[in-house]
């Protein structure tokens, strides 16, 4: 997981599903109520504003309940402190 602590995009990662499927570029992202995973996307311009469209589209509630409480565990997201670095890596300092 590559961490990024500014702005609402904390990470992005990729999703192995063994030997049936790999989803790159998935995203945490900080919602107004938590973290939530965003799957890859493509901009586009429609009417003047800037749209999102997703490219992989996760259909099995539960699976995408299953990506995201991994991504945010992986993460080391505790909703009363913040994110903390895991035990195994150092923590990201933005200096």
């Amino acid at each position: 997981m590559q961490k990024k602590t500014v702005g609402k995009l904390k990470a992005f990662f990729s999703v192995d599903l063994g030997t049936k499927l790999v989803i790159r570029d998935c995203k945490l992202v900080e919602g107004e109520n938590g973290l939530f995973v965003g799957m890859p996307s493509r901009q586009y311009e429609h009417n003047g504003q800037t749209k999102w469209s997703n490219i992989v589209q996760i259909l099995d509630k539960s699976l995408l309940e299953e990506i995201q409480d991994a991504a945010i565990k992986e993460y080391g997201y505790s909703p009363s402190q913040g994110p903390e670095p895991r035990a195994d890596e150092e923590p990201d300092f933005p200096f």
